[in-house]
């Protein structure tokens, strides 16, 4: 079993080390994720319908900006399957109670949700700054300016954040929501990955609230000092999410 395993790593490092060419990646997208007489079409065209799928989560269609990466098509199905499971997971009547208490709109959640836009944010070279995804009033910044000039900087991209391999998701402007993709190595294999329900539920509520893991676990009422796994420990706790 453990030969087997090494081997389906060697496999993953290898199609990873080939798809990180462009050229290769965008062949792969328009035929695995696109009909065949689409491969004409311009490259901006095709990286951003094969974010979007008819009918799924991410078809309220967003134009990509420059180094926002698509997910793959087998990532956008895991996509909207985990956001269908989201929707009827806060449907619970104890995590409609705790967003009451909490100050959390219930048909607003549901809505964003629906409007999240996925990207493999392990790709995405978008500058952070243009991203949006870091909470300027966290009221842990002491120098607001310095984080800023920072976030502007060449090397402060959302490819660089994942390169934790702690983070599974963060979140930007406009609902856009950059994940940890995962590796199919086969139908029972795959690494650690954002795509799940819990962490949907949990990056829709930085979209709505408009807040960093900070602010927004101030708002959840838990202790000072708690971040994101507090955060979703206590969607599972509510029945918000699944363990």
């Amino acid at each position: 079993g453990k030969f087997w395993f090494l081997i389906a790593q060697l496999i993953a490092q290898i199609i990873e080390a080939l798809t990180s060419n462009p050229e290769f990646t965008i062949h792969v997208t328009a035929w695995g994720a696109m009909p065949a007489a689409t491969t004409t079409t311009s490259l901006t065209t095709i990286l951003t319908t094969a974010a979007v799928t008819a009918g799924g989560a991410a078809a309220a269609a967003t134009t990509a900006i420059q180094g926002q990466h698509p997910l793959d098509q087998k990532n956008v199905d895991q996509f909207n399957q985990a956001q269908q499971e989201a929707q009827n997971n806060i449907d619970n009547p104890d995590c409609q109670n705790f967003a009451a208490e909490h100050g959390i709109d219930m048909k607003a959640w549901h809505e964003k949700i629906a409007n999240l836009h996925p990207w493999n944010g392990v790709k995405s070279t978008i500058n952070r700054f243009a991203a949006g995804d870091f909470d300027v009033d966290d009221p842990e910044i002491t120098d607001k300016q310095s984080v800023i000039n920072t976030m502007k900087s060449k090397g402060a991209t959302i490819k660089r954040e994942f390169e934790d391999p702690g983070v599974m998701a963060t979140t930007g402007y406009g609902g856009n929501v950059y994940f940890r993709p995962a590796s199919f190595f086969f139908k029972w294999m795959t690494n650690p990955n954002g795509l799940n329900s819990r962490t949907i539920a949990h990056e829709a509520l930085h979209a709505l609230t408009g807040k960093g893991d900070t602010r927004l676990a101030a708002q959840l009422g838990l202790p000072k000092g708690a971040g994101s796994k507090e955060i979703s420990a206590e969607l599972v706790k509510r029945h918000c999410a699944p363990i």
